[in-house]
């Protein structure tokens, strides 16, 4: 598992993350991004989500102001 946590204060709600990796991001209905339920943990923003979803990193990468961390 990797920790993903996704600054929604830095987010600008470009969608790229959840065009790339629709898995484990998605649109918070106001663009900006969260995790999917599946994965979430105490927040929508932040949660553990399985090493061999290969797209998590392609979606962070894609995040053109770095809102997403995965530790």
């Amino acid at each position: 598992m990797v920790k993903v946590i996704i600054d929604q204060d830095t987010c600008i709600a470009c969608g790229q993350c959840y065009a790339l990796c629709p898995n484990v991001f998605q649109d918070d209905g106001t663009g900006t991004a969260e995790l999917v339920e599946e994965f979430q943990g105490d927040e929508i923003f932040e949660g553990d989500v399985p090493d061999d979803i290969g797209c998590t990193e392609d979606g962070a990468e894609a995040c053109p102001v770095d809102a997403i961390k995965i530790e």
